[in-house]
């Protein structure tokens, strides 16, 4: 391709006598320094471009011609630098030069494939290089974006607060880190070691109010276990703690969210002595409206998708830190009856080391794809802990999670792919 861009300068000649084995004549002498200016002009453009491609930025048609012709116009420099002129003082080889054009041409493509790959277990980076805090977390789609809340417990927060990170991406592979949205201290006298876990946020399209929900508990262990509730003007700005509750009078430990097809709102929560709720919000999303099911299961971590006709739920047996093995259960309606619970995958693998947090359905143009969202739990290391996200195996009332592995999603289509490497 740059070949055709200088046959007006006369050097495909040079080139064309240097590859037949022919000696250059002084024409092609003084095409070569000529060449050798102008690409070294050019690699710099072409380092550039790739950092913009690898950072998303696609230069129009016109402006990548603009490019090219600026830098192959551009007069000759006073002179090369002294540690090259020993390799310019060679008779030149433009091949290697283009290949390795070529090459970095397509590393920034190569470069944001791979940064597509979702890796389950491994150290998942946001867009400033660190380990995303989203522990216990959910998903609001909101116009195509994703915002992912989790539990921040990064090292670095105050011993006293308790915290949650938000993040953002278009592809749910890439995530750009926005706020941490709750830095809140004990707003209800629990003691030293409170907690706020798992939390949830919706959008309420009536008041335009973002609402999240929480699990926050302590006084001695897990005892208050109850719901706390934040509200906020944006998606990703400073929530404000509103209240805590009990959802009608019952415990509430882990907690899920659910969002239905017709955009009716969910509170999935743990009631330790009688098993886990799946209970409608309120119209303004600020409290629970009333109770749909009760599965006597004890399960924790409680997820939900609706697919093809059936509602599955995904649940974690009561084991703290420890990973076990998730279950699952259908039915054809929220209020049940519900199927017994199976296996979600092969129960000595314990989940794969992993407890569910959340079933997020992605809804492409040519296909379907359910996602499961477990974490990884390092109790010693809390900011450590990792994310087991892998696309379901669906459908039929069956529902299986298979062995983790890199794999890539096309948001658009609902296609998955999985990463040879």
């Amino acid at each position: 391709m740059w070949a055709l861009r200088w046959q007006s300068s006369g050097a495909v000649a040079g080139l064309s006598r240097r590859h037949a084995g022919l000696p250059l004549d002084a024409g092609a002498r003084a095409a070569r320094g000529l060449r050798t200016s102008k690409i070294m002009s050019i690699i710099p453009r072409v380092l550039a471009g790739c950092v913009q491609f690898a950072n998303g930025a696609r230069p129009s048609r016109a402006q990548q011609r603009s490019n090219w012709h600026a830098a192959l116009n551009r007069r000759k420099p006073p002179g090369p630098n002294p540690l090259l002129r020993p390799w310019l003082a060679a008779p030149l080889n433009l091949f290697p030069l283009c290949a390795a054009a070529g090459l970095l041409a397509t590393a920034p493509g190569a470069r944001a494939a791979e940064l597509l790959v979702i890796r389950p277990g491994a150290v998942w980076p946001d867009d400033r290089g660190q380990p995303i805090q989203a522990h216990g977390g959910g998903i609001l789609q909101l116009d195509g974006v994703y915002y992912w809340f989790g539990e921040d417990r990064s090292a670095t927060n105050a011993p006293s607060h308790r915290c949650v990170a938000c993040y953002a991406s278009t592809n749910l592979a890439q995530w750009t880190f926005r706020h941490q949205v709750v830095r809140l201290a004990d707003p209800e006298h629990l003691g030293r070691r409170w907690v706020l876990e798992r939390p949830k946020v919706f959008f309420n399209d009536q008041t335009k109010k973002f609402v999240m929900y929480a699990h926050i508990d302590g006084r001695g262990g897990y005892q208050f276990a109850s719901v706390a509730v934040f509200t906020c003007d944006t998606v990703d700005g400073d929530y404000v703690y509103q209240r805590s509750f009990r959802p009608l009078g019952h415990e509430s430990r882990d907690l899920g969210q659910f969002v239905d097809d017709d955009g009716a709102a969910y509170l999935i929560f743990e009631d330790r002595p009688f098993g886990f709720r799946i209970a409608k919000l309120s119209g303004d999303y600020l409290t629970v409206e009333r109770e749909i099911c009760l599965l006597p299961e004890h399960l924790e971590g409680g997820a939900l998708v609706h697919y093809q006709g059936l509602y599955y739920v995904v649940g974690s047996a009561l084991t703290g830190w420890s990973p076990n093995p998730n279950k699952y259960a259908t039915a054809k309606s929220l209020a049940g009856p519900w199927s017994e619970f199976k296996d979600l995958a092969p129960p000595d693998r314990h989940t794969y080391g992993s407890q569910s947090t959340m079933l997020w359905k992605v809804t492409g143009a040519k296909t379907t794809t359910v996602i499961f969202m477990g974490d990884i739990w390092k109790p010693q290391t809390q900011w450590d802990s990792r994310y087991l996200w892998m696309p379901l195996q669906i459908g039929g009332g069956k529902m299986w999670l298979p062995e983790p592995k890199p794999w890539t999603l096309e948001v658009k289509t609902g296609e998955v792919g999985f990463d040879a490497n």
